[in-house]
């Protein structure tokens, strides 16, 4: 519960401030992928969740391997991150 809490604590003020949730990362910066791939990338349900609580979507799919977040988490064998 405190990492969820943490996630949401950090992600928030960001949407806030404009951050892009449901679009897609800077030039740069995995420009191909939502900030809800990057998490399920980085394994974290936390940041998944409270991604999905701000509003990501759920069927953007990412510029490089047309998948959506739950087919990369599928592909990384951890579907529960979607």
């Amino acid at each position: 519960v405190e990492i969820a809490q943490r996630a949401a604590e950090v992600l928030a003020p960001l949407a806030a401030a404009g951050a892009r949730i449901a679009g897609f990362g800077p030039d740069g910066l995995h420009a191909h992928a939502t900030a809800r791939h990057r998490a399920v990338a980085s394994g974290s349900l936390a940041a998944v969740n409270a991604l999905l609580a701000l509003g990501a979507r759920r069927d953007v799919r990412d510029r490089v391997h047309e998948a959506t977040a739950l087919d990369r988490a599928a592909h990384l064998g951890a579907a529960e991150l979607d």
